[in-house]
């Protein structure tokens, strides 16, 4: 079974922020699946290598769009 990935771990093949990941998984922007317990008080993001290629796949289209 793969295992997902954290926002710390994605942030980290992008140069940018935990932070940053898990805005984009609240946005709806990264595909991502929140793993927490239905009594958290927090969401924990997990991302699969294949939401990760959605992701770089609506990038590249988004950027090929601003050329």
């Amino acid at each position: 079974m793969e295992r997902r990935k954290t926002p710390a771990q994605v942030g980290r093949r992008y140069g940018v922020t935990p932070a940053t990941v898990i805005e984009w998984c609240e946005n709806g922007v990264m595909p991502a699946v929140d793993v927490a317990s239905e009594t958290a008080t927090r969401r924990r993001w997990r991302m699969s290598e294949a939401d990760i290629e959605t992701f770089e796949a609506k990038r590249s289209n988004r950027q090929a769009v601003a050329s």
